[in-house]
Parts: C-alpha cells; structure tokens; sequence
C-alpha cells in the first residue's frame, strides 16, 4: 500500500475527514483581520474529497468547515435579516503530498466499513463515531507512491476527453451567468449587508478584508500534456464573430457551438428564469463529476510516469501530442 493509492481508496468510500495534525501550510497565509466566522464544532467533521492539481505532484484534500456569522441586531433588522446567519460554510484546501513530498504526517478520519476492510492493516483504530471507525493513519510508514500499470491510461484520449468537459463547463457557467441567481435572501440590500460580512448568497463565508502575507518563490517539477488546438478554451463571442463572417470554426468551437445550441433547446418555452437556473446547474454538477474524475486519471498518470522506469508507451509521431516536463517558478 502507498499514499496515493490509499487516498484513492478513500476517496470513494462514504469517509470523512476528523482531523489533520500539524499541517504544513504551502500557500501564502491568507490573514482574515475581520473574521466574523465562528466554527461550529458540533458540524466539524467534512467528507473526504481529493483534489488534483493541474500540472504538478500534488493532491490535496477539501476542507469543509460549517460555523455561524454573528450580524449587528440592527442592521440585520432594518434588512430583515437573522441576528445571526447558521450552517454558514467555509472551504480550504490542504495539500497531502505536495510537489511529490508528504506534507502532512498523520490524519484522522471517519471511515466506513467497506474501507475499513480494505485499510484495517493500515490503521490504528480509535473508536466507533456513528457507526464509523475513527482510524488515525500514519503516512510517514507509507511511501509516496508505488508504480501501477492500472495507472497508465490513454493519456492523448483523457486528454481531449477533459478539455471537452472544459468546454461544457464554461457554456453552461456562462449561460447561467445571464440567469438571476436563486437566493434565500432576495433583496439587493439583503445581498449588499451579507457582502460586508463576507458572506456569499448561498451562505460560503469568503472573509471581509483578506490580506495575503509575503509571498515566496520556488521552483518545482511539472508535467503538462499537451494536445495540438487544446491550449485555450473557444469562446461563443468569437465563434459568433467568424459565424457572421462566414470564416470556418475549428473543431473546438464547432464542439462549443454544438454544445450551446444543444443546452438551449432542453427548456421549454414556459420555463421561468428560477427554472432554467435549476436545470442549468444540476447538468453542471454532473459535468463537474465527470471532470473530476478525468483529471484524477490524469494525476494518478502523472504519478505512474514518475516513477515508471520503462519508456512510455507514446507514438513519437503524432505531432499532435506531447508530454511535457518542464522545472517551473512558482510563487506562493
């Protein structure tokens, strides 16, 4: 067992994350001078949710952190709005392996019983919590990673197949952007005084006056796959501009415009504005699900590529792809 394939394994099973201790923070420390957010301790736990990053060795869990935010009486009277705001939500990420390294020694976690069978051997048992194993793990026992062919996908197909889900991401984000976005506080003077107190329209706490320490320099190993009219995503603007030109689209936008036509004709004529967002944004979660997982077989690749001593298994003719690895500057 490795880190990255125990991840994996929690990543699909109903776990929850419990603790993280002595986390190392990679980022510049984001200071919130007014921070109004006050953790509810009781609604602490968050479930497991692996994230990738685009380019590099990193994987990274999501922190989900549910709190109140406490508001002046009066204000919150005059905008006929709650004293105080409950099940507020605020996110963080924190890194597990950063840069191929581990970054964070134990965690607790939350796990269920299929994942338990799987990690038993792995983990030092605590007790039960809602009829889930409270399990610390170790990761400094574990290496990194251990090569697996499984791993090694068609990455020229992954490839495409993520840009495409790229692009229908950003019709449908765009298409909702022209929508009235559904709100229990409807009010602009409602919306304007969550604003000042950090808060989003669907209740995420974001911070007040957010002020990023020192940032710092690094420099790290990446690995980018490349794929020939892939590098930047169409736009419907400029498609419209070429259609009223009569100028070809390429095979990217063709895919966007098809895309966008398709989307549009899925309402009805009598559908209202709440509705069509309703729509809109239950095909976009499904479109971020199969995103995700598309970029984690693009990360695993990145790891098995790492570590893999054989040559890869890449035509060295198709000038349409390429892998890349490159030593970049970071900035945190």
């Amino acid at each position: 067992m490795d880190i990255v394939n125990l991840l994996k394994i929690l990543n699909k099973g109903d776990n929850e994350i419990y603790d993280i201790e002595n986390y190392n923070h990679i980022g510049a420390k984001v200071n919130d001078e007014f921070n109004m957010f006050v953790k509810n301790k009781e609604k602490s736990i968050t479930k497991f949710s692996l994230i990738t990053n685009k380019e590099r060795l990193n994987l990274s869990v999501q922190i989900k952190t549910f709190g109140d935010v406490k508001m002046n009486p009066i204000q919150a009277k005059r905008n006929n709005l709650p004293k105080v705001i409950h099940n507020v939500v605020k996110y963080n990420n924190k890194t597990i392996i950063k840069d191929n390294q581990l970054n964070i020694n134990k965690i607790e976690l939350l796990i269920d019983n299929k994942t338990y069978v799987l990690l038993h051997e792995y983990v030092n048992k605590i007790n039960v919590i809602n009829n889930k194993h409270h399990v610390k793990i170790d990761l400094k026992k574990l290496p990194i990673y251990t090569f697996n062919k499984n791993d090694m996908i068609n990455i020229k197909e992954n490839t495409l197949n993520q840009f495409h889900l790229e692009i229908k991401q950003k019709v449908l984000r765009d298409i909702l952007k022209t929508l009235p976005k559904p709100s229990i506080y409807h009010k602009e003077e409602q919306q304007n005084l969550l604003s000042d107190y950090g808060l989003t329209n669907n209740l995420e706490y974001k911070g007040i006056d957010n002020e990023k320490e020192t940032k710092t320099k690094y420099k790290a190993d990446t690995i980018n796959f490349k794929l020939k009219g892939c590098s930047t995503l169409p736009n419907m603007k400029k498609i419209n501009e070429k259609n009223e030109k009569n100028k070809k689209l390429t095979e990217n936008e063709k895919y966007m415009q098809n895309y966008s036509i398709e989307i549009l004709n899925c309402f009805d004529n009598n559908d209202s504005d709440e509705i069509k967002y309703l729509i809109l944004n239950d095909k976009l979660s499904e479109i971020k699900s199969q995103l995700y997982k598309t970029k984690l077989k693009n990360e695993l690749f990145r790891f098995a590529i790492t570590y893999n001593n054989s040559e890869l298994a890449i035509d060295d003719d198709d000038k349409s792809f390429k892998i890349e690895f490159k030593e970049k500057l970071f900035e945190i």
